[in-house]
């Protein structure tokens, strides 16, 4: 089902399962961020380290602060960079609902706020938080168009599968841990260090 709709993705990640997405960076995995299993599943399909945490997506900066606390630099990174290539990795907020197998021990989690059309419509019509990854097994290259994602996971690729055409920026997100003074880059991509450290 690769024309699947935006309401029909909604119901596909509200039972649970994992469907396939486009972003500005490259194709992506994605699931309920609060369903175990669903996110147990996404794990298993990708062949992905269960220590390895997971990124969630979610429609803005304000969405985003409900889920972790953000320091005044980072909260102006978000203001700058988002919707954008960033994912910024702090402390989640007790009451945030998230599940637990997809947390590193420290409690921290890792956000951004994708730039692309098809992605912000389905953060908006679903109203939750998304739990992703790149579209590939592990350790393989990541996808720019969702025939490569298809392939890449032929057989087990996601019924409901979003077709955003090629992806823009072609790599993925820079992610960077948030210190209480500045950034510290844990994997720099379209955005540098440099411009994010002059926040």
């Amino acid at each position: 089902m690769v024309a699947t709709s935006i309401t029909h993705a909604a119901e596909a990640l509200a039972r649970g399962q994992v469907i396939l997405i486009p972003t500005e960076t490259v194709y992506g995995l994605a699931v309920d961020a609060t369903n175990s299993k669903g996110i147990a599943a996404l794990y298993s399909l990708k062949k992905r380290d269960a220590a390895k945490p997971l990124q969630i997506l979610v429609k803005d900066l304000e969405a985003a602060e409900k889920l972790a606390d953000f320091p005044e630099h980072a909260h102006q990174a978000g203001q700058l960079f988002w919707p954008g290539p960033l994912t910024l990795v702090l402390p989640k907020r007790p009451e945030a609902r998230i599940s637990t197998n997809m947390l590193p021990p420290d409690q921290t989690i890792g956000i951004r706020v994708p730039d692309h059309p098809i992605m912000r419509a389905l953060l908006t019509a679903y109203g939750a938080p998304i739990a992703a990854t790149s579209a590939n097994i592990s350790g393989q290259k990541p996808a720019i168009t969702l025939q490569e994602a298809r392939e890449a996971l032929h057989p087990h690729a996601p019924l409901t599968q979003l077709d955003g055409g090629k992806c823009q920026l072609k790599e993925a997100s820079t992610v960077a841990l948030v210190t209480q003074t500045g950034f510290n880059i844990l994997r720099e991509g379209h955005i540098s260090g440099k411009s994010l450290n002059a926040v």
